[in-house]
């Protein structure tokens, strides 16, 4: 019977317990029970019995560096104090989120053409408010929730609904099943937590010892809640611009079915990076505008953007690169250097800074652009071209566009 076999372990502890020459480790236990050379091992009965023993506030048993014990009446008072708290809301939704942020650490990568490795922002939605976990700055963002029972189905439909606006065009949602079982573990989190809190100062060596085996109770259910929720969201589904997916459907684990749909959900958000899929180096701008276009090669010109051959050679304006910088400038009128490398470095295009200056200087230099200082009007290369164009830093002090396709730098610089 069930109590009979507490009973045993709970002897085998104490037995342990006096002769003091060998610790009631799970294994030791299971090997002082054993009765029959040629039985079963009784361990991983004895394990159960142990977790049954240790979560039962009333049963004065605990554990420290893999050996067992029953507390003394001190420190039995103690764990009573224990049983008696109520972990407040925030710390609990703390305790999920950093959960949470741990079964995705660290966060998979998906790649954006050739330039360029992403990451996903984590959130944590709770009770319908969205807590940061990670990364908020990201472009990409997953959102996590736990729905319980008959609510998850609605639940459910209503993430797909919200899937699709405007807003969520960058966001993916995952939705697991929420259970009791994720609750209590949080809760023993939380009391280990504040038990110790409250006790870790005192001078009597046995209550230190005390909170140091409550600290390892402690990371032994942060490790279970994160087990807890690593099933829980990986029977539960993945949700992107109005399509939805179970998750044990994309991979073996919730990682691997995270990073599948992290990988499909990156390849339609930036779907114009192809147009300047290169990453241009820090002096691709000075090259280009200081060679003649007979001298120019693919390492000042990485996309090909001058065409033809010998003497007549010219910079290809219809680039589809270049038209969606003119396109932008054209309906804005009125843009700073910086917002439109930033511009261009965000979905759906993901172009690094440097290939936006580039093909800036390209413009430029096929005079589709000129640049306007407080000093005069720039239209061919030279040294105030330059000194517009050298470096990220002096391209941010692009102040303004007056008119279409005209930029206007700043002599700050």
């Amino acid at each position: 019977p069930k109590q009979n076999r507490h009973a045993d372990v709970g002897k085998a502890i104490l037995i342990l317990q006096i002769l003091d020459n060998m610790p009631a480790t799970a294994e030791n236990i299971a090997a002082l029970m054993h009765n029959d050379i040629a039985g079963e091992s009784l361990l991983q009965e004895v394990e159960a019995v142990l977790h049954d023993l240790e979560s039962d506030d009333y049963v004065p048993v605990v554990e420290e560096g893999g050996s067992y014990r029953f507390l003394s009446e001190k420190l039995n008072e103690i764990q009573q104090e224990r049983s008696r708290l109520h972990p407040r809301i925030h710390e609990m939704n703390r305790t999920l989120n950093q959960a949470v942020g741990s079964v995705f650490t660290p966060p998979p990568k998906a790649r954006v053409g050739a330039s360029r490795t992403e990451t996903f922002g984590l959130k944590s939605r709770i009770e319908g408010i969205d807590h940061p976990v990670d990364g908020d700055r990201k472009e990409v963002q997953l959102i996590a929730s736990l729905v319980q029972g008959s609510e998850y189905d609605a639940a459910r439909s209503g993430l797909v609904q919200e899937s699709t606006e405007s807003d969520s065009r960058n966001t993916m949602f995952l939705i697991g099943h929420g259970s009791e079982a994720i609750q209590k573990v949080t809760e023993e989190i939380q009391r280990s937590k504040a038990i110790v809190e409250r006790h870790r100062n005192s001078p009597d060596q046995e209550v230190q010892t005390f909170c140091r085996s409550q600290d390892q109770l402690a990371q032994k259910n942060v490790d279970e809640l994160k087990r807890l929720l690593q099933s829980a969201f990986f029977d539960g589904s993945l949700i992107f611009r109005g399509s939805q997916q179970a998750c044990n459907t994309l991979g073996t684990s919730i990682e691997s079915a995270t990073k599948a749909q992290f990988e499909n959900a990156v390849e339609r958000i930036f779907d114009k990076n192809s147009l300047a899929d290169v990453h241009a180096q820090e002096k691709t701008s000075e090259l280009f505008l200081q060679k003649n276009l007979s001298e120019i090669t693919s390492q000042s010109d990485p996309l090909g953007l001058v065409t033809g051959t010998g003497s007549d050679r010219n910079i290809n304006t219809d680039h589809p690169a270049l038209v969606a910088i003119r396109d932008h400038i054209g309906v804005r009128g009125q843009v700073d250097g910086n917002s439109l490398q930033e511009f261009f470095q965000k979905p759906p295009y993901g172009w690094q800074k440097d290939t936006t200056r580039y093909l800036v200087t390209a413009m430029f230099k096929a005079s589709a652009v000129k640049f306007k200082s407080s000093a005069q009007e720039i239209t061919a290369p030279g040294d105030m071209a330059l000194a517009c164009i050298k470096t990220n830093n002096k391209f941010k002090n692009l102040i303004s566009i007056l008119n279409l396709l005209e930029v206007t730098f700043s002599t700050s610089n």
